[in-house]
């Protein structure tokens, strides 16, 4: 998926309409975490624009922090802005948490808008009541970490991680919050402004897969 999200890259950059300069990578999720690790210096190496371009700033929703990658803390130069709910079962925020202030200690412009009370996809309008996914399964009780030789394993067993592992759990809630909601599209604006809206003359148009506005 970050292999996708730089061939995108490629692609918008050469459009005659966009400004290759003030291209954002934005995720939900699973999305969110390949938005907050695509900022990975290695990885841009390994899977990065062939044009050079690099995206202007990485904004993750509710991410899964849980993984311990390779130099994670050599991200690019780019301001990072990571959205998480603190009621989150699915992707729980404490990992994202312990990995922004390791990032800012390393000099990052990261930043983590928590949300007292809110759930996974706090920002879905059409959860009109919290959904218990019974069949769903979520690795919140797992820590994994990347080996010299490119395997991701489970530290609890020190073996490749599965998910027949049993850290694995089930059962993570997914629930509309109005104020996570209220909040994160006000902070979204500001960010999207600061970043976008210096060059003169310039114009951004929001929206999402949510269709939100």
């Amino acid at each position: 998926m970050i292999v996708d999200a730089y061939r995108a890259l490629n692609l918008l950059a050469q459009h005659k309409n966009i400004d290759a300069a003030r291209i954002a990578l934005m995720g939900f999720s699973r999305g969110g975490q390949v938005t907050l690790y695509a900022s990975l210096k290695r990885f841009q190496q390994l899977h990065g624009s062939v044009s050079g371009h690099e995206f202007a700033a990485y904004i993750p929703f509710y991410p899964s922090c849980i993984t311990h990658y390779k130099d994670d803390e050599d991200i690019a130069n780019r301001p990072v802005r990571i959205f998480h709910g603190s009621d989150d079962n699915y992707n729980p925020v404490a990992p994202c948490r312990s990995y922004v202030e390791r990032l800012r200690k390393n000099g990052k412009d990261v930043a983590l808008h928590e949300y007292a009370g809110a759930h996974h996809v706090f920002d879905y309008k059409k959860l009109t009541k919290p959904v218990i996914l019974a069949k769903a399964q979520t690795t919140r009780a797992c820590v994994l970490e990347e080996t010299r030789d490119g395997i991701i394993v489970n530290t609890q067993s020190g073996k490749a991680f599965t998910y027949r592992d049993s850290c694995v759990e089930h059962g993570p809630t997914i629930a509309f919050n109005q104020d996570a909601y209220n909040k994160a599209k006000q902070a979204l604006h500001d960010f999207i402004s600061a970043i976008f809206l210096t060059v003169s003359n310039s114009q951004w148009i929001s929206g999402d897969r949510h269709h939100r506005k």
